[in-house]
């Protein structure tokens, strides 16, 4: 199954995106790659024996603004291109935010928040947002066929 690869460096675990996850659409697998950007920052100061706890939050915050943010990006797609799947999907997206700031005040160790959230975007990336990535390419193709009767400017 595709997933985040956990690689190894001098900083410790790095998480990298499968190259099979990635989606085709410019501003999803960009958004995805700025997720795993977070993630790592996180991860990297997890790794220090002694860390900075306001980074920590920080870094968090971070985390699920951003997340915010993507969902938001998604939903607006799905508006646009009239996603059946869209109530289901943006469900499971307000889930997670609910179940990340759950665990957070529930003081889990950030390290098994990390390790969740990672378990889940695989799944999620793979099962879900595979979902409507032909819809989607589909609503771009449409868009860029000209009307009869009009030329493409040369």
């Amino acid at each position: 199954m595709p997933s985040l690869v956990h690689v190894n460096d001098d900083r410790g675990m790095i998480f990298i995106i499968d190259p099979i996850m990635k989606l085709d659409i410019d501003v999803i697998d960009r958004e995805h790659a700025k997720l795993i950007e977070i993630i790592n920052k996180l991860n990297d100061q997890l790794q220090v024996k002694v860390y900075d706890q306001t980074e920590i939050d920080d870094l968090f915050d971070q985390l699920i603004h951003y997340a915010v943010e993507h969902f938001f990006t998604e939903a607006l797609l799905f508006k646009e291109i009239g996603y059946t799947g869209a109530d289901k999907h943006n469900a499971q997206h307000e889930a997670l935010l609910i179940e990340l700031i759950e665990l957070k005040a529930k003081k889990v160790k950030m390290i098994e928040i990390l390790r969740f959230l990672v378990s889940w975007l695989n799944t999620h990336t793979v099962s879900e947002d595979k979902l409507y990535v032909e819809e989607v390419k589909a609503h771009i193709a449409k868009k860029m066929v000209p009307k009869a009767g009009i030329e493409p400017a040369a």
